[in-house]
């Protein structure tokens, strides 16, 4: 049996959730321990309406007192020609710079407030999905734990057994029937060895489908730390073009597949239009290749013995496919 243990895989979520690189998992105690009083990010509309209110009732005091200044200086004893013309055309165009720059801060702000709102949607929504997918992860370990421990006690019976096979050849030594002793014998080592076996193909079948959990967590987690940089910087999402944004993708997917398999020589690499192809050599140094498109479909493969779908696959469904032809 091959493959990481559920202690190691426990170790290693442990370590994702401790990660100084993933700080949007700790955005929950952030988000508590700050000074804002929602309860949930996603109330910031109502959080921003609010603000709007107070900024208006301002707004309207600071109006109040500049008609009340200009009232008093109608109503005082200086006359016109007591004023300087010349000042008073100064004052008026300061105002009107100070009020174009107002409007200009204005509207800088109002689109900041869109683009931390979009931000603090997608990192409540991704959160969510975190948490959800870490549950599941942690409910594969345990039940791979659970699994180790059926194995062990198989394998203590099967020491038992041992004993008893000696036990009854000893005692079929003194009689006749010591052939008919084996066959029993063996009967029930045939059924402890298929026990055995279908006991670790569900293992090795958990095994993978934590993988691919993994994996989906690891992306997951590498978009909330995108996000955490984009919503700190109060800056638009950028827009990275299609070949940026699949060699980044390849990028990551090679680092799963080697962090989460066996094989130490991966190459994934785009070979044609949409078509990418990943390049790896087992345990034999003998090399082999698979090809698929954008939407997860296999389209060929060279060297691989096991059977792929060729269907269209969502990403969780298509990292499970290669890690199950991996270990074949």
């Amino acid at each position: 049996m091959t493959g990481p243990s559920s202690q190691s895989l426990r170790e290693a979520l442990e370590q994702v959730k401790r990660g100084e690189d993933y700080t949007l998992v700790g955005s929950q105690q952030e988000f508590e321990s700050s000074n804002i009083t929602l309860q949930n990010p996603k109330s910031i509309d109502e959080e921003i309406e609010r603000q709007k209110e107070i900024f208006s009732k301002l707004k309207f005091i600071y109006l109040e007192q500049e008609t009340r200044d200009k009232f008093l200086r109608k109503i005082s004893e200086l006359t016109s020609d007591e004023i300087d013309k010349n000042d008073v055309k100064l004052i008026e165009a300061d105002c009107m710079e100070k009020k174009a720059e107002f409007k200009t801060l204005k509207n800088g702000m109002n689109q900041q407030l869109q683009s931390l709102h979009q931000v603090t949607i997608d990192s409540v929504d991704l959160y969510e999905v975190y948490q959800q997918k870490k549950q599941k992860t942690q409910e594969l370990i345990d039940s791979v734990a659970d699994l180790e421990k059926e194995i062990d006690k198989i394998f203590e019976e099967g020491q038992l057994v041992g004993d008893q096979f000696l036990s009854l050849a000893q005692y079929a030594s003194e009689d006749t029937n010591l052939e008919q002793v084996l066959d029993l014998n063996n009967q029930e080592l045939q059924r402890e060895k298929v026990q055995n076996s279908q006991l670790e193909n569900e293992l090795i079948q958990r095994e993978s489908d934590l993988a691919a959990q993994q994996a989906t967590i690891e992306l997951a987690v590498a978009k909330l730390r995108d996000l955490k940089v984009l919503a700190q910087s109060s800056q638009p999402y950028a827009t990275d073009d299609k070949l940026q944004k699949y060699a980044k993708w390849c990028k990551e997917m090679n680092e799963i597949l080697v962090k989460f398999t066996d094989l130490q020589d991966l190459n994934l690499k785009c070979v044609g239009e949409d078509v990418f192809q990943l390049d790896f050599t087992d345990a034999n140094s003998t090399p082999k290749s698979l090809r698929f498109d954008m939407s997860y479909r296999i389209l060929s493969s060279d060297g691989l013995s096991g059977d792929f779908r060729s269907d269209s696959m969502d990403e969780p469904e298509f990292l499970q496919e290669v890690a199950g032809l991996l270990r074949e």
